[in-house]
């Protein structure tokens, strides 16, 4: 997502090339997997799985992950803190 009127982060989309169809579907596939532990936790009714799904969830947001913002938000959207 380029934040509107951000003329620097569209000249470094493109040359860098961010949108090309390898990373497109990198980024697809690890939101898919979030997206999945997301679900499971949601679902869970037992309190020890789910503390430990959200714990995985939490790894997922150190700084050397990617996408770590992205996790963080739906952690923080979800109050899972």
């Amino acid at each position: 997502m380029i934040k509107k009127g951000c003329e620097r982060a569209e000249i470094t989309l493109k040359d860098i090339d961010l949108n090309r169809p390898e990373l497109l579907e990198k980024r697809k596939t690890r939101v898919e997997e979030i997206q999945k532990t997301l679900n499971a936790c949601h679902r869970c009714t037992n309190s020890v799985v789910k503390e430990l799904l959200i714990e995985e969830l939490k790894s997922e947001y150190a700084t050397d992950k990617e996408y770590s913002m992205f996790v963080r938000s739906v952690i923080n959207s979800h109050d899972y803190k």
